[in-house]
């Protein structure tokens, strides 16, 4: 099921002079459901299900073009003992190792004249992943958590980062939420290419990486400013690739809004099935329908206007229009785009 979505997700994607990898992982909880029986534990040790790890390919103006690889797997039960054991075992042992692989997934499927940038959250931040050998057209884009040993006078990156010189400013509009106003933040951005060290259990010259900070100025009392740090190594040359690159990170929050639809759209831990197998079809399904109901949602957006025959075939739109107006006869013309997305 999942292999023909990843065929037309290629020649979708081909084409495209850059594609976005963009990772992410959600936990589905089916604690409770009889299929939780068979399925281990997540972050929460009472919780039982199934950890899942997708890979979305975004192209640069941000549509969502479909999966490129979906790894799913459960939890054992472990002891603080074998936790800590865990930690010393390598990459290929440990969960860490799906970074890399979706890695090579991507490597494999997007055609050889697309350029990848892979993009991940701080959870990415782990050195396996900004050292793994990569094809020369694929290139790594992370949100750094650690603060990590550098060659630089000043040993970590967070501290030589902010010795760089502001290369320049941007205004963000940060929308509103439930506990934040809506404002027009000031951004200062600087970046600095730096080699990082290995760990100590890791021989090797190093990792060299372009740093981009994003530090909003000025932040109001009592709300989180805006604070990126982004490693890449896409070649940075001057403050327009440093933008470049912030607002393909900001194209991060699709991975997000996809397992959301799969979680709230599709309820796909609401799911009943009584085995494994079923589940894991089932998962497959819903993936890609949640990723079509992403698509349709942006192309809305884009083009409302647009007649919906551009994304639904002339039998969906009237099966669709005559089950929301509960009638046996469809209209001759077909309705916008805005107004079937509506509908559906």
């Amino acid at each position: 099921i999942r292999q023909a979505h990843y065929r037309v997700t290629r020649e979708r994607v081909g084409g495209q002079a850059r594609v976005l990898a963009i990772q992410d992982t959600t936990d589905l909880n089916y604690a409770g459901k009889q299929v939780a029986e068979e399925l281990g534990h997540l972050s929460n040790q009472h919780a039982q299900g199934l950890r899942m790890h997708s890979t979305l390919a975004v192209s640069e103006a941000g549509v969502p073009l479909g999966l490129i690889d979906q790894q799913k797997w459960s939890r054992e039960g472990e002891s603080k003992g074998k936790a800590q054991a865990r930690r010393k075992k390598d990459t290929a042992e440990k969960e860490s190792q799906r970074w890399l692989t979706a890695v090579q997934a991507a490597e494999q499927l997007v055609p050889e004249d697309t350029e990848i940038v892979h993009v991940a959250d701080r959870e990415g931040d782990i050195y396996a992943l900004l050292a793994v050998e990569r094809q020369a057209r694929s290139h790594l884009l992370i949100r750094m958590t650690h603060n990590r040993r550098v060659e630089h006078e000043q040993r970590y990156v967070w501290e030589a980062i902010r010795q760089a010189p502001i290369a320049g400013e941007i205004s963000v509009q940060v929308t509103q939420q439930a506990n934040r106003a809506a404002r027009l933040a000031r951004v200062a951005v600087r970046f600095l290419t730096l080699t990082i060290r290995p760990p100590h259990q890791r021989a090797g010259p190093g990792v060299q990486m372009q740093f981009i900070l994003a530090e909003e100025q000025d932040a109001p009392a009592g709300v989180d400013p805006i604070l990126w740090l982004l490693a890449t190594d896409l070649p940075i040359t001057g403050l327009e690739d440093a933008l470049q690159c912030i607002s393909y990170y900001s194209l991060r929050w699709l991975i997000e809004r996809f397992h959301f639809v799969l979680k709230s759209g599709c309820r796909i831990e609401n799911l009943s099935l009584q085995t494994p197998d079923r589940l894991l079809r089932a998962l497959a399904i819903y993936s890609i329908v949640a990723w079509r109901l992403l698509w349709l949602t942006y192309e809305a957006r884009q083009a409302p206007d647009q007649p919906c025959t551009v994304v639904l075939k002339t039998h969906e739109w009237q099966a669709l229009y005559c089950t929301i107006h509960q009638t046996p006869i469809p209209p001759s013309e077909p309705p916008s785009l805005y107004q079937a997305v509506v509908w559906i």
